[in-house]
């Protein structure tokens, strides 16, 4: 390919990914994520979740762990369907994208970690995270599948006009490959970033850890469905949690995370769930 050819190709790749979002889009997804994020500060103030805010924001630590599950999973229900309709337009992932900011709205009313430590009394409070963090992706998983509906019943149009990709690896061996390589980017940029349990520092730390292991996995082994991607930091977390259960170091007892990979126990489930789509989605 000459020069001119390959520069003309450069310039039709960059044109292709400036008209992605037009200016009405941004006006669309910003409405429907303000949407889903004031529909999870009512839910969140109406059945108080967490019970104090400012502290312990695991769901499964409130006095009735199934009442924040359920709120959690109807509210980001609604809220998809409500996203995908205003911004379906935008893409197939476009309400689950503004639901997963949404999640972010439970997330800021809580605390940081340090809360969540206090408030247990054994290293079980490890492994009651890491299964919070896979109920959490349930509920997650639960919105896509919701968007799956409403694309096989005409509501929602498929995404592939953005994919900008020449060849999408949808073996189960690549996709593998593709979530692996997302894990592995973004858990060491955590640990670069996620150096206390501080609750902007962690979110951010999140936010484009997950940005950066979407856009190295997308561009090195590009996949579909967006699952593949959006799960990277809930995985994360779970290994974090894991880590610190079967590790032995302490410092829990008085809300510290201490230990080479400590940085991937600092973020909450909630704060992994609301940035996991939310960070993800863009990158691709």
């Amino acid at each position: 390919m000459s020069s001119e050819a390959a520069g003309e190709e450069v310039r039709r790749l960059v044109e292709i990914a400036a008209a992605r979002f037009s200016k009405r889009e941004q006006i669309l997804l910003g409405l429907g994520a303000a949407i889903a994020f004031t529909a999870f500060w009512i839910s969140g103030r109406v059945f108080r979740i967490p019970t104090y805010t400012h502290f312990s924001a695991s769901l499964l630590q409130q006095p009735t762990a199934i009442t924040p599950l359920l709120v959690t999973a109807i509210t980001l229900g609604l809220s998809v369907l409500i996203a995908s309709l205003i911004a379906g337009k935008v893409g197939f992932d476009a309400g689950l994208f503004c639901g997963s900011i949404g999640l972010c709205a439970l997330s800021i009313r809580g605390g940081p970690m340090r809360f969540t430590l206090q408030s247990m009394t054994g290293r079980e409070l490890w492994l009651m995270l890491a299964l919070e963090a896979a109920l959490l992706g349930a509920i997650v998983f639960g919105g896509w599948l919701l968007q799956c509906a409403l694309h096989h019943n005409g509501w929602l149009h498929d995404d592939s006009h953005r994919h900008v990709v020449s060849e999408i690896h949808e073996s189960i061996d690549q996709r593998l490959l593709s979530l692996a390589t997302n894990v592995v980017v973004m858990g060491v940029v955590m640990c670069l970033l996620a150096t206390s349990d501080r609750k902007a520092q962690v979110i951010m730390a999140v936010g484009i850890s997950s940005f950066a292991g979407t856009a190295v996995s997308y561009f090195l082994v590009p996949t579909r469905p967006s699952p593949w991607f959006w799960s990277a930091p809930l995985i994360v977390g779970a290994i974090g949690y894991l880590m610190q259960y079967f590790g032995n170091g302490a410092g829990w007892e008085i809300g510290e995370v201490r230990g080479t990979f400590a940085a991937l126990a600092r973020p909450l489930p909630i704060d992994c769930g609301g940035v996991t789509h939310a960070a993800g989605g863009p990158a691709r």
